[in-house]
C-alpha cells in the first residue's frame, strides 16, 4: 500500500479523526509521529502505544516523513505545514487520506451534522458482534473499544476488507470517499464559511448519497427536513429512518430515561424487534436506528443487533458522568452547536428532573458563534445557571465583534435570568464552586479544551466536601 511511503507525520495528530487514522496507519506498518497544539488523554493514548507526539508546532516535528498529514484546524501558517511545502513533500488532508485507505474495500460512511460519532460507533460494535472484523476510523473515542480508542483494525486472519468511518463534511473532504452504504443523520446549518449556503451545504450531502454505486443503499434521517428536500435528488436505493410514520423504519413505544431508552422497531409495517439501549437521549434512538438500517443491510441478524446495542457503553464526551462529588453530578459533552445543545440539556433533565442545571459552556470557532449567535440564544433554556466563555478558535483569525459574551447577550435577551461571561473554563470553574450545592447537575459543554474542566470540578468539590 501507498508504494515507498514509510513514514507520515500527523499535524493535529490529537483531532477528531486524526487519532484514528494514526492508530491504523501504525498498525498497518507504517511509521507514524504527531504533533499537536496541547496535550490531553488523546495525546496520552497515542504516546502510549509507541506513536510519539510533540505539543506544539516546529518546523523540526516534520522529521524525515514521506508524507504530511493535516487536520482542518491547521492553517497554512502553520510551521510544520509551511516546512512540508519547502521541502516539497506530500501534504494530505484527513479525508483524502481516509479516503485512499478505505478505496479497496467495501466502506460504512457516516456523514451528517449531528450524531456522526456516535453512529457511527454504535455501526462498528454490531459490526464487531456479528463477526464482520471491520476496521474503525472514529472522531470520537469508543468505550466498547481497547483503551475506548477511536479506531480498530481488521485481523488479518480474517480476510476483511470492511470499513466503518466518521466521514467530516466541514471541508466537503467526505465527498472524495467511496461508501457502499452512506449515513446521512441530518443536515443542519453550519460551516456555511466552507459552503456559502444552504443550498451549497445540502447539494454537498446529496452529492455524498449519490457516490454510492449501483448496488449500495443511502440510509437517511427522514425526521429530518433538509435530508426530505434532498431526497428526490439522490439516484440510488436509500432506507429512511425515524420516528414519522412515513419512515421505512421506525421506532414505537419509545421509552426515555436517565438510564437509557428501550423501543421497538418496524421496518415497513413489520415487526423487527424490541431494542434497549444504556445510552440516554431521544437522539440516540435515531443513532440506533440509522444502525440498524444499515447492519440489517449488512445481514447482522436482529438478535445480534439488538444485543450488541444493548452492550453499546457510547463514546467519551457524549453526555459522559463524571460521577458525582457530595451529592453533586458531574457530566461532560462535546456538543457545541445549538442543536446539540438543546438535546444534551434535554438528557441532562431526563436523567435528573429534580435540582439546579449548571452548565459551562466553551464556544467553538469564530464563524460558528457569528454565524448561530441567535440560534445559540435560545439553546439553553433548560439550564438554570449559565457561563460562556471565550471563543476556542481553532486555528481561526478572530472576528470584530465576536466574543464569547455575544452569546451572553443572546441568551439574555431571550429572557435568561442567570446567565455571565467568564473569561475561560478555569474561571467558570472557580464561578460554579462558588454556587454550587447538592442536587446541582454540572454540565461542561464544547469542542476545545474545555475537556480539562470536569477534573478541575471534581477536585474543587472534593477540597470542600471530602472524598
Amino acid at each position: 500500500m501507498f508504494l515507498h511511503v514509510k513514514r507520515f507525520h500527523m499535524v493535529g495528530a490529537g483531532g477528531s479523526g486524526m487519532s484514528g487514522l494514526a492508530q491504523i496507519l501504525q498498525g498497518l506498518g507504517f511509521t507514524v509521529t504527531g504533533s499537536d497544539l496541547k496535550g490531553g488523554p488523546v495525546v496520552e493514548h497515542l504516546r502510549s502505544i509507541g506513536i510519539p507526539v510533540e505539543v506544539g508546532h516546529s518546523a523540526g516535528h516534520v522529521g524525515q516523513a514521506d508524507v504530511v498529514v493535516r487536520s482542518t484546524a491547521v492553517a497554512d501558517a502553520n510551521p510544520e505545514i509551511v516546512e512540508a511545502r519547502k521541502r516539497n513533500i506530500p501534504l494530505v488532508g484527513r479525508g483524502e487520506l481516509l479516503a485512499e485507505l478505505t478505496r479497496m474495500g467495501e466502506t460504512v460512511a457516516v456523514a451528517g451534522s449531528h450524531g456522526k460519532s456516535t453512529t457511527s460507533s454504535m455501526i462498528a460494535c454490531v459490526a464487531t458482534g456479528g463477526g464482520l472484523d471491520p476496521t474503525v476510523i472514529i472522531g470520537g473515542r469508543v468505550k466498547n473499544f481497547e483503551q475506548a480508542a477511536g479506531a480498530r483494525l481488521a485481523s488479518a486472519a480474517s480476510g476483511r476488507n470492511l470499513y466503518v468511518v466518521e466521514s467530516d463534511e466541514s471541508d466537503g473532504s467526505f465527498l472524495k470517499l467511496h461508501p457502499a452504504l452512506a449515513v446521512v443523520t441530518n443536515i443542519d446549518t453550519d460551516h456555511l464559511d466552507h459552503y456559502g449556503t444552504m443550498d451549497n451545504l445540502r447539494n454537498a450531502f446529496r452529492d455524498f448519497l449519490n457516490l454510492v454505486p449501483f448496488y449500495g443503499v443511502g440510509v437517511v434521517c427522514w425526521d429530518d427536513p433538509n435530508v426530505r428536500r434532498i431526497h428526490g435528488e439522490v439516484r440510488r436505493k436509500t432506507i429512511t429512518y425515524g420516528f414519522s410514520d412515513s419512515s421505512d423504519l421506525r421506532a414505537e413505544s419509545v421509552t426515555l430515561s436517565g438510564a437509557g431508552s428501550r423501543f421497538s422497531a418496524r421496518f415497513k409495517n413489520e415487526s423487527y424487534g424490541e431494542f434497549t439501549l444504556s445510552v440516554p437521549g431521544r437522539h440516540h434512538v435515531l443513532n440506533a436506528l440509522a444502525t440498524i438500517a444499515v447492519c440489517r443491510e449488512m445481514d447482522v441478524p436482529a438478535a445480534v443487533i439488538r444485543d450488541s446495542l444493548a452492550d453499546f457503553r457510547g463514546v467519551a464526551r457524549r453526555f459522559e458522568s463524571h460521577g458525582s462529588v457530595g451529592g453533586v453530578r458531574l457530566y461532560d459533552d462535546y456538543g457545541h452547536h445549538p442543536t446539540e445543545i438543546k438535546a444534551t440539556l434535554e438528557t441532562a433533565r431526563i436523567a435528573h428532573p429534580a435540582g439546579r442545571i449548571i452548565v459551562l459552556f466553551q464556544p467553538h470557532r469564530f464563524t460558528r458563534t457569528k454565524l448561530l449567535a441567535d440560534e445559540f440564544g435560545g439553546a439553553f433554556e433548560l439550564a438554570d445557571l449559565l457561563f460562556v466563555t471565550d471563543i476556542y478558535a481553532a486555528s481561526e483569525m478572530p472576528i470584530n465583534g465576536v466574543t464569547g459574551d455575544t452569546i451572553v447577550q443572546r441568551v439574555a435577551r431571550k429572557g435568561h435570568p442567570a446567565v455571565a461571561y467568564v473569561k475561560d473554563w478555569r474561571g467558570g470553574v472557580q464561578e460554579i464552586l462558588k454556587q454550587a450545592r447538592p442536587g446541582d447537575t454540572i454540565l461542561t459543554l464544547g469542542a476545545g479544551d474545555i475537556d480539562q474542566a470536569p477534573l478541575a470540578l471534581e477536585e474543587g468539590l472534593k477540597a470542600r466536601y471530602g472524598k
